[in-house]
Parts: structure tokens; C-alpha cells; sequence
């Protein structure tokens, strides 16, 4: 059977890629209706599965970087295309982030060395009761030397469970230029521990702080 992925390029229009397939046991809180007492809201279990992606890459122009994809859930009648652009102010060590959704922004913000929390839209679904999110998620964000690093995914959550996740190149900013990186390349630059002080690491998937 094919999967019908979710993430595809808004130029040529072709799927992403997928890279990761796991299985998750998630906790959701779902309305059920019967002829009990307990009509409402109730926890439950659901098994689900967790659909992990790569991307074509940001582009980036001097200290500005743009990171866009489309998104088609079809299922639910939702096809938008989007971008994430991040520009760099050297002499604030600060990055200022914009989504845009069909070229309309609908947020802007700014932020240092630290990581911010993520960003989720919710996905207007008529006359159906699941609660479905976008989320754009910047993390590993710290500053190698003259420079800031960060990493950028893209997230798809139904009733709070991630269960598509976009991974994008990491980007490093600053006195040594701009480059595309992976997550485990550490900035791309000769580094001494002195720059990782008090710095945030988190892992791409459970957003869990990894210990120092």
C-alpha cells in the first residue's frame, strides 16, 4: 500500500521523502457519547504511528534563510503551502522568525540563544471533532563563536500526538557565514566546550532536554 505523505515541495510538487516509521501509544482525551453516566470527556489509549520525513533543504540568501513546504491533508480537505524565513541581527545575537501560509504571514518573532516553544496553528476542520495542529518547532538553538545555530522541523499533531514530523537542515548564521548543517554536526565549526555552556539541546523527536 502507499502512503500518501503529507509534506511534499512547492515548487516541483513532488513528495517529501520518508525516512522513519515508529510506532507510539499516545493518551487522548476524546469526547464519547452513550447511554452511561459518564457521558464526556475520557482518557484513552490509542495505538498510532509516527511518520518521520526529510526535506529538499532552506534556501538562503546572506544572513536570511527560508524554509517552505506544502502540506496537503486530504483527508480533511487542506492543502496550504508555507514558509518559515529566519534573518539573523549579528549585533543582537537574535534571529527574527516569519510564517507565512498561502504568502499571507501569520506570525512574526524574535528570539535569542535559547530555544522558544513551538509554534502551532490549528487546522479549521468543519463538523469534525479531532483537534489537528501545524506546528513549526525551532530547537538546538546556541552559538558556536561569532554565530548562531538552530534547527528547524515541522510538525503535524492530532489531538496533541506528533504524528508527521518535516525534518529541515539545521543553519548556523553569523561572523563565519551561513551554512546548512545536520543536527549532529555540532555547528560545523572546530568547537571547544566553552561554547556549549548553558546552552539547550533537545532530542529532535521527544523534545526532551538532553543531560549536560
Amino acid at each position: 500500500m502507499t502512503l500518501m505523505t503529507p509534506y511534499y515541495d512547492p515548487v516541483s510538487k513532488s513528495p517529501f521523502r520518508i525516512t522513519a516509521i515508529a510506532n507510539l501509544i499516545t493518551n487522548s482525551s476524546m469526547k464519547v457519547q452513550s447511554g452511561t453516566k459518564n457521558n464526556g470527556n475520557q482518557r484513552l489509549k490509542i495505538k498510532m504511528r509516527r511518520f518521520t520525513f526529510r526535506s529538499n533543504g532552506c534556501n538562503c540568501l546572506q544572513l536570511n534563510c527560508g524554509c517552505c513546504l506544502g502540506i496537503n491533508l486530504s483527508q480533511f480537505n487542506f492543502n496550504r503551502e508555507g514558509c518559515m524565513n529566519f534573518t539573523y541581527d549579528p549585533y543582537d545575537f537574535s534571529v527574527t522568525s516569519t510564517m507565512s501560509m498561502n504568502e499571507n504571514t501569520i506570525f512574526s518573532n524574535t528570539f535569542s540563544a535559547k530555544n522558544p516553544p513551538p509554534l502551532c496553528i490549528p487546522v479549521p476542520i468543519p463538523y469534525i471533532p479531532i483537534q489537528i495542529e501545524t506546528c513549526a518547532r525551532i530547537y538546538n538553538v546556541y552559538t558556536p563563536g561569532q554565530n548562531l545555530h538552530m534547527c528547524f522541523d515541522f510538525e503535524t499533531r492530532i489531538q496533541k500526538a506528533t504524528l508527521f514530523i518535516l525534518h529541515f537542515d539545521c543553519i548556523r548564521m553569523g561572523l563565519d557565514g551561513v551554512a546548512l548543517l545536520k543536527p549532529d554536526d555540532m555547528g560545523g565549526l572546530s568547537t571547544s566546550t566553552e561554547y556549549l555552556i548553558d546552552s539547550d539541546i533537545y532530542d529532535e523527536v521527544t523534545e526532551i532536554k538532553f543531560k549536560s
